[in-house]
């Protein structure tokens, strides 16, 4: 099921390349504007596959239902993940490929064993269509608990979720309390991920994961967790981020507290909702925590953390805006971030951070240069080298024609770096 991809004209293109610095935005669409909401987009890693949320019905020619679509940037092909799921899907996490997709879902007609008690993480090979569910319980059982927020590894072998079933591991859980736990797909071995080290569960919720939780290569694992008992230190704070590391060889795991200073201090402010890079070096948060930095609390309410060189550095905050709350980080440890303006009745905006300096850029810019006209802050992601970057938003000036009152994907990014959407020729 495809449908080409013409979003933009050859004099805007050339108008784009010409200015430089303006990126170029196009929008994720079949032959026609969507006629319905899009967002939630999340990008694999080599930057072809955009996964991404939609209620439109005419993503594809001819028409397919489904809550879930894939954009190939190479072929301009959109297809739909699921057809003949009987429930909604959510929360996409890529491969580095765009092979295989986790998402959780409330249907039950995708995968063996399921029905409507709870919802579960299942993971999708689009090369075969085969869906697995991710959250199982032993001996394959059904999960006593829903399941959400999946994160993938690059390779599609390891799914990572928050839950609150208390039957997926030997020993059970406390009933009722979110954990992360940990897939392998290859071997269906499920694993406790908010336990500590001498292997006692953590003794309060986790908390959400963000869909680039994990490291392409599995080893790392960013999640956040209000337990007490997961690290040797804890100050108090309503929740803490971790980065849990897995030895590939013995799987040995070991844990490492991202909130705190370079000398070690834990931060006594919350933080929460962090990010990995693909290749497992850096590390995004939100914290309001004014005592893990030299100077004081971030700007932005936003760190980034390089886990190899042991360096903790607050981001900027752009001109005019007062805090930003979410964030995705690229290899380069480039980071694109969500703000919010001074003023109320502007809208939020994405911008991008350069690892080598410089004042945040404004990615969510409109035709005539300017901050979009609508909210373009709940959901976002990045390639690997931060070249394609894809955006939800509800503004209406991002492309031209722009009339179907909903919000949409678009794509961002250099004019050189979206050259391939332009296949059949400029219109």
């Amino acid at each position: 099921m495809s449908a080409l991809f013409r979003p933009l004209s050859a004099a805007l293109l050339l108008a784009c390349s010409q200015l430089g610095a303006a990126p170029v935005v196009v929008r994720v669409q079949g032959e026609a504007q969507p006629l319905g909401t899009s967002g939630a987009p999340t990008v694999s890693a080599d930057g072809r596959t955009v996964v991404f949320r939609s209620t439109a019905t005419n993503l594809t020619t001819p028409a397919a239902g489904g809550t879930l679509f894939a954009f190939d940037r190479a072929s301009g092909v959109i297809t739909a993940l699921a057809p003949q799921a009987n429930g909604n899907l959510f929360g996409p996490s890529v491969s580095a490929d765009g092979r295989f997709v986790a998402f959780e879902t409330t249907a039950t007609n995708l995968a063996p064993g399921e029905d409507s008690s709870f919802s579960d993480v299942l993971r999708l090979d689009r090369q075969d269509g085969s869906f697995v569910r991710a959250s199982q319980g032993l001996g394959g059982s059904k999960a006593n608990g829903g399941s959400d927020s999946a994160a993938i590894s690059g390779d599609g072998r390891f799914v990572a979720f928050n839950s609150q079933a208390s039957n997926l591991v030997v020993g059970g859980t406390t009933t009722g309390r979110e954990h992360i736990y940990l897939m392998d797909m290859d071997s269906g071995e499920i694993e406790l991920v908010t336990r500590s080290e001498s292997g006692v569960e953590g003794n309060k919720d986790a908390l959400a994961l963000e869909a680039n939780a994990m490291s392409s290569d599995g080893t790392r694992l960013v999640f956040t967790a209000q337990a007490e008992n997961l690290a040797p230190v804890f100050a108090g704070n309503v929740s803490d981020v971790f980065v849990r590391y897995r030895d590939p060889e013995t799987g040995e795991y070991g844990f490492e507290m991202v909130n705190r200073s370079v000398g070690g201090s834990v931060g006594t402010r919350s933080s929460s909702r962090g990010s990995i890079s693909p290749n497992g070096r850096y590390v995004v948060f939100l914290s309001a925590a004014g005592d893990i930095h030299p100077g004081g609390a971030s700007p932005s309410a936003l760190f980034l953390r390089d886990l190899d060189a042991n360096r903790l550095d607050p981001l900027p905050l752009p001109d005019g805006y007062d805090t930003c709350t979410r964030a995705r980080v690229s290899d380069a440890g480039d980071v694109l971030m969500s703000c919010a303006p001074d003023a109320p009745a502007t809208a939020q905006q994405v911008f991008l951070v350069r690892r080598a300096g410089g004042a945040p850029q404004l990615m969510s810019v409109n035709l005539d240069g300017l901050p979009a006209n609508g909210s373009t802050a709940q959901a976002f992601g990045m390639s690997a080298d931060g070249r394609i970057l894809a955006i939800e938003s509800a503004a209406t000036d991002l492309v031209p024609a722009d009339t179907n009152v909903a919000a949409d994907v678009f794509l961002v990014g250099e004019p050189n770096a979206l050259a391939g959407l332009f296949r059949d020729g400029f219109e």
